[in-house]
C-alpha cells in the first residue's frame, strides 16, 4: 500500500508539475501574444502618424500650389495691366504726334500762304 500510495503521490506531483508547466507555457504564449499585439498596435500607430504627416505634406503642397497659381494669375493680370498702360501710352503718343503733324502741316500751309501773298 505504501508503495502504491507513494507512486500515486509521485504521479500527482508529476501531473501538478505538468499542469504548472503547461500553465506556464500558456502564460508565456499569452504574454508573447500581448507583446505581438502591442508591436502591431505601435506599428499601426506609427503608420497612422506617418499617414497624417503625409496628408499634412500633401495639403501643404496643395496650398502652395494654390498660392502659386494665385501669384501666377496676379502676375498675368499685372502684365495685362502693364500692356494696357503701354498701349494707352503709345496711343497717347500717336495722338500727340498726329496733333504735331497737323500743327506742322498748318504751319507749312500758313508759310505757303504767306509766300503766295508776298508773290
Amino acid at each position: 500500500d505504501e508503495k502504491r500510495l507513494a507512486m500515486e503521490e509521485d504521479t500527482r506531483k508529476l501531473s501538478v508539475r505538468e499542469k504548472d508547466r503547461k500553465m506556464g507555457l500558456k502564460e508565456d504564449e499569452k504574454r508573447l501574444a500581448m507583446e505581438e499585439d502591442t508591436r502591431k498596435l505601435s506599428v499601426r500607430e506609427k503608420d497612422r502618424k506617418m499617414g497624417l504627416k503625409e496628408d499634412e505634406k500633401r495639403l501643404a503642397m496643395e496650398e502652395d500650389t494654390r498660392k502659386l497659381s494665385v501669384r501666377e494669375k496676379d502676375r498675368k493680370m499685372g502684365l495685362k495691366e502693364d500692356e494696357k498702360r503701354l498701349a494707352m501710352a503709345k496711343e497717347g503718343k500717336r495722338i500727340m504726334l498726329d496733333e504735331k503733324s497737323k500743327s506742322m502741316a498748318l504751319q507749312e500751309e500758313g508759310k505757303d500762304l504767306e509766300l503766295d501773298e508776298r508773290e
